[in-house]
C-alpha cells in the first residue's frame, strides 16, 4: 500500500470525535441557555401582569375622593395604634398593612374557606390565580394621611411570590 505524502494528511478518527464532543457540548449549552431564557421571560411576563393589576387597584384608591375612598380601615388594625405617635404600632404590627391571610368574610379572594384565619385584609379582589389584598391605615404615618398597600399574591410552586405597592393619600 502506498503511504500518502506530507501535504495529503487528513484528520485522524481521533480528532473527528474530539471536534464532534465539543461541538456538542456547544450545542448542549444553547439549548440549556434557551430554555433559561424562555423561562425568565414568562416569569417577567406575570410579574408585569401582576404589577398591572396591582396598579390599576390603586389607581382606583387614589382618584376617589378622601370621604368616598371605596376602602376603609374595616377591621381598626391600622387606626389608634400610635399612641406615642413615634410612627410604630404599638400592638408590634404593621397597622395592618400586611395582612394577606384571608378577606374579611374568612374566605380568600376566590371565594375559599381559610383556616385559622387572623390577619384579614380590609379588601380582597380576585384577578386569574392571583389573589390581590388591599389594606389601609387610616392617619399613618400622620393625622389625615392614609397608608395604602396594595398586595398581589400569586402561588408559585408552593411559595408565594408578592407585588407591593405602598402609597400615601393625603387629606385635601
Amino acid at each position: 500500500m502506498k503511504r500518502p505524502s506530507q501535504n495529503q494528511r487528513g484528520f485522524t478518527l481521533i480528532e473527528s470525535v474530539v471536534a464532534i464532543g465539543v461541538l456538542s457540548i456547544g450545542v448542549i449549552a444553547l439549548y440549556t441557555l434557551q430554555t433559561i431564557s424562555i423561562r425568565g421571560n414568562g416569569s417577567a411576563q406575570r410579574i408585569t401582569q401582576e404589577a398591572t393589576w396591582g396598579g390599576d387597584q390603586l389607581e382606583r384608591l387614589l382618584a376617589a375622593d378622601w370621604d368616598s375612598i371605596s376602602v376603609s380601615d374595616r377591621d381598626g388594625d391600622g387606626t389608634n395604634q400610635d399612641a406615642n405617635g413615634d410612627g410604630v404600632d404599638d400592638d408590634g404590627g404593621n397597622f395592618g398593612l400586611d395582612d394577606t391571610d384571608c378577606c374579611q368574610d374568612g374566605n380568600d379572594p376566590q371565594g375559599n374557606a381559610v383556616a385559622g384565619c387572623v390577619n384579614r385584609a380590609d379588601r380582597c379582589v380576585a384577578q386569574g390565580n392571583n389573589n390581590i389584598y388591599i389594606n389601609v391605615a387610616e392617619d399613618q404615618p400622620i393625622a389625615d394621611l392614609k397608608r395604602i398597600r396594595v398586595t398581589v399574591v400569586r402561588p408559585d410552586q408552593g411559595a408565594n411570590r408578592l407585588v407591593v405597592f405602598d402609597y400615601i393619600k393625603a387629606k385635601m
